[in-house]
Parts: structure tokens; sequence; C-alpha cells
């Protein structure tokens, strides 16, 4: 948890990081040694490009950091807000943070959670690396080997094996940070993972697709500098973060060194060379890449020390599923016990009664008696509504898995192919509305945690329509501030073209043009607790928002296939569900 404070003895203002006090006692010990660690590592370094470290200790049994107070937003926050920075920005801040990098491996120091959140830019462009709460000291043997730390996206082939890091390994994070910044998404990452197993196997093998076949318009100077940051084997990449920044700041003059020879081999220490031609990610690696004997014998390494980790995970998993059975049966086995015990106390108490109470008033004790039993037998035992709650989650979560993989696939076939709605975009101003070409779809999900178990918390598919002819509305009266105030709120960019005004010069008429991009978004949001799943619309179908509920057996996902035929205009039946 951190906190904004002031340090009263010279009126500075701080960040205090303490640890949660919710975390569970048997993860503290060693969270807590880890956060001290992050205090030891970062208070080493005085940098222009790592925060600062002011103080470290403890009070009433409280650990705490005082640092540096930075201002401003993270690369993650500023990649949420959809801002699409400019390349010499982009290479200019990946640069700064490999300064902060490099100055951290003159104190031997391996940050090994470089991402996007711990990556803090000031209004000045100065951008910070914090968090070095997962930093490794190379002298400590607090962090063994086989211990995967890190965020699982950004992490180096060293660390997806469990193998050994050393600085390294932050370059090839950055450069997962650099790919992202450049076409918004990391370079392993997959719409169809369902584990995190099978990312970190294609972080391990395969290779990454170069930007300039994403995005042309991408400088191919990023391509020869993420060739060598996202090497396989450390002794692939740059050497020294400063190098890596060297090369940030002369992107624009780098140039591959042939047409079919990947930069892998211009970077081979003492002199080796391995020849490569660059591959898609969905081609076989093994039928179009010619290695030499080296690059052959660290890769067939890799894939042994991957079989064995997979090998490992499977086998935890197997052990894991067993342990939460036999859990559950006891549990299971207990509330029979108990249940069982109350039966007998009931029956115990009915044999010790002593004497009558009349007739009519036996006939009434009785008959609250059989009214209580019977609502126990509707309502079931209390394992019916656990079993019955579990169903309902896993059908949920299930549901919108597929819904997801249905979702990221349509998004993808819609940006090949930039199709036409079959119906124009409707709005209430419009009388005769063009169809709309639909682009720039994305497709995203958001974990949660849910009694326990990890389940889809919601699902976000964006997109563009723009339409076909610039369209006009024609505004008189009140209608020219409605209209404006509208399209504002609904995120709809327009060009007004005033025709007339009052004497108070107010606009009484006017004309609003709408040729750009219109953002469209569909987002279903699960409700575990209520079995229900939300889904909210933003100028789908008609320029608006609109929303609808679903009980959880309704939901099913074939729900996808129904919005997705509402987003291209060729079927409205869903739009019937949904509240304008």
């Amino acid at each position: 948890m951190v906190y904004r404070a002031v340090d009263p003895l010279i009126e500075r203002e701080v960040a205090i990081k303490t640890l949660n006090p919710a975390l569970p006692p048997e993860a503290l010990e060693e969270v807590r040694e880890r956060f001290l660690r992050e205090a030891k590592s970062a208070g080493r370094l005085n940098h222009p490009n790592v925060v600062t470290i002011y103080d470290v200790g403890e009070q009433d049994g409280i650990a705490y950091i005082a640092m540096e107070f930075l201002e401003g937003r993270s690369l993650q926050q500023i990649s949420k807000a959809g801002e699409r920075l400019p390349h010499d920005r982009v290479a200019d801040l990946i640069a700064q943070i490999a300064d902060g990098l490099d100055h951290a491996r003159g104190y031997s120091i391996v940050h090994r959670d470089v991402k996007p959140a711990n990556v803090m830019v000031s209004p000045s462009g100065r951008a910070k690396l914090t968090d070095f709460g997962v930093a490794h000291l190379q002298s400590s043997t607090m962090t063994q080997t086989g211990m995967a730390l890190g965020s699982p996206k950004y992490m180096s082939p060293e660390q997806v094996l469990g193998q050994p890091v050393d600085p390294r390994s932050d370059i090839f994070s950055l450069g997962v940070v650099l790919y992202e910044l450049l076409v918004y998404r990391t370079p392993f990452e997959s719409p169809n993972d369902s584990t995190v197993l099978t990312l970190m196997n294609r972080i391990a093998r395969d290779p990454h697709q170069p930007v300039c076949d994403i995005n042309p318009e991408i400088p191919v100077g990023f391509d020869v500098i993420l060739s060598r940051a996202l090497a396989k084997t450390p002794e692939g990449r740059y050497q020294t973060a400063g190098e890596m920044a060297r090369d940030l700041r002369n992107y624009k003059d780098l140039r591959p060194s042939g047409e079919d020879v990947d930069s892998l081999a211009d970077t081979q220490p003492l002199g080796q060379s391995v020849t490569t031609r660059t591959i898609p990610l969905n081609a076989n690696p093994d039928s179009t890449l010619v290695r030499g004997p080296l690059e052959e014998k660290v890769r067939e390494k890799l894939l042994a020390d991957l079989d064995s980790f997979s090998s490992d995970f499977e086998t935890q998993e197997r052990e894991r599923v067993a342990r939460e059975a036999a859990e559950l049966r006891k549990k299971k086995e207990a509330l029979d016990e108990w249940a069982k015990a109350e039966a007998r106390k009931r029956e115990d108490f009915d044999r010790t009664r002593e004497g009558p109470l009349g007739p009519d008033t036996t006939a009434i004790r009785r008959g609250a008696l059989e009214l209580l039993k019977r609502q126990a037998a509707e309502r079931g035992p209390l394992e019916d509504k656990v079993r019955v709650r579990a169903e309902t989650i896993d059908h949920i979560h299930k549901n919108l898995q597929t819904a997801f993989q249905y979702l990221a696939e349509f998004s993808t076939e819609m940006n090949g192919v930039t199709p036409t709605t079959g119906r124009p975009l409707e709005f209430l101003f419009l009388k005769s509305p063009s169809p709309v070409t639909l682009s720039d779809a994305f497709c995203d999900y958001r974990p949660a945690k849910v009694d326990g178990k990890d389940v889809i918390d919601h699902i976000q598919m964006r997109f563009r329509a723009r339409y076909i002819k610039p369209t006009q509305i024609e505004t008189v009266g009140g209608e020219v501030q409605r209209c404006g105030d509208f399209l504002k709120k609904h995120r709809v960019p327009f060009e007004f073209e005033e025709t007339k005004k009052d004497d108070f010069g107010k606009s009484m008429a006017g004309t609003y043009v709408l040729n750009g991009p219109i953002r469209c978004e569909v987002v279903l949001r699960a409700d575990y607790d209520n079995a229900a799943v939300h889904v909210e619309l933003l100028n789908v179908g008609r320029i608006g928002s609109s929303r609808t509920t679903l009980a959880g057996k309704e939901f099913v996902h074939e729900i996808a296939d129904d919005l997705a035929r509402l987003v291209l205009g060729v079927d409205n039946a869903f739009e019937k569900r949904l509240k304008r």
C-alpha cells in the first residue's frame, strides 16, 4: 500500500510504501523479505531514471519505505488511455529506462519485473523505473534458481525456464515493453491462450513477429533493435542496456545488415555468427530457421528445460487438484456428520417432552414443525447450494471464455476485411444515413478471482466505425444544443457549421458533419454473485449507449455470434433485448 505524505523535517512530499495488512500470515514473511530487498536494491542507486529511496525502516511492526513522490502517469496508464505515442517519444522513453537499467547493472542488480506499470513518466517527459520489489542481488541467495518471479508477458526465456538471470534478462523485458508501445500488444501473447503455460512456452520457443510486418509505417530501425533485445539467449542480446539506449537514440540511422540476414548474426560474441531468416509467428520454426552448431545446442537446451518445466507444472497441477478434491470430501463428510448429529438431537428432544399439551396446541406445534421441514426440503441441503453456485460460476466463466475466443477471432478478421455494415449506424437526428465501414478492432479481457478460482471478470471489444459518405445533420432551435451534447457524451467526433444566431449570440441553427472514426464498444461483464452477465454497448447498431442483463442460464456462447451479427448490421435479433 502506498501513501502520499510529507516529511515534516524538510517539508518534502514523499511516497510511503508499506506492506498490505490484508496479506495472509503464511505469505507475510516472504513478502516482507522481498519488500526490504527492494529498499536494499534501489537504495544503492542514484540515477535520474530510477526512483530515489530516502528512508527505510519498521515502526510498530510495520515495514516501510519512504521514496521520491512521482507525479505523472505510468506507461500502463498511458497505454490504457489509448494514447499513441510518436516514434521519437517511444524511443526516448525506452532509452531513458535503458539508462537506468545500465546504472543498476553497475551495482549487479537485476530488476526482474520491467513492465509498463513500473515505468512512471512525469509531465516534463522524464521516465523513471520503480518497484524493485522482485529485484535480485547476484550475491543474494534469497531468490533461488527455479523461482519464476515477474509478470508473465514480460518475462525473459531464462525466467520462464527457471534459470539464473543477469542484467541481460531485463533487456529482454524492456524489449517487450518497446514492442508493446509500438504495436499495442506484447510479442508473444495470443488471444487464444488458455493458460500461462502456453504463453511461457511461446516466449521460450517462438520468434517474435517483426513490428514492420504489423505496421509498415514503423521505422525499420526498431526491428533492428528488437531483433537483438528479444534474442532467446542472453549471448544474442545487447550485452548492456547502455548499448540498447545508444541504438534507440539513433534508430532512424539503423538498417538491417542484409535483406534475409537476421541481425542476430551481427551480435554473436567472439566472432561467432548464426544465419537465420525472419519467419512469421504461425510458421513451423524447424522448417524455416537455419542454425549454426552453437545455436542448435542452445536451442536443444532450452527445449529440454522447457519440457522439464512443463512436466513439473503438470505434476503440480495434478497434486493440487487431488488436494482440493480431498479437502472437498472432508468438508462433505463433516457436513453429513453435522446433519446426522442435528437429526439425533431433534429425535432426543421429541422423546423427552413431558406431558400432553392438549389436542389443539399439539396440532399447532406439529404443524409449525412440518412447515419448517417442508421449507428445508424445498431449499435443499447446504452442499447443494454450494454445488449450484460452483456450477453457475463455471457455466458463466466457460461461456465467457468461448465468447472471448470468438470475438478475438472476429476482431482479427474484421481488421483484415474492413467490412461495410449491412445497415447504417442509426441516429435520432439522421434522416438517411449511409452504411459504415468497420476497422481497428481489438478484443481483451480482465481476470478476477471468485471463491478462490481464476475467472473472467469482463470482456471488452473495441472498434471504429466511419460513415462511407460524410453525413450531415441539420438542426434548429433546441436541437442544436441537444444534438451536440449527445454526440459528445457518446464520443462521436464532429464538425459544426453555425448558420444562424439569435440576438444573444446563441446558435439557433447549424449543421453537424460526421466524417471521423466513431468509437464503438461491446462489453460483457460477469456478475457471479447474482448469476448474470451484463451486456453494455456503445455506438453499436445506432449512435448511443444501450445495455441488457442476461441470467446465467440465458448466457451461452452463441450470444457472441448474435453480438457480432449486430455489429455487422446483418441481424438485429439481439437488439430486441436492449434498453436504450
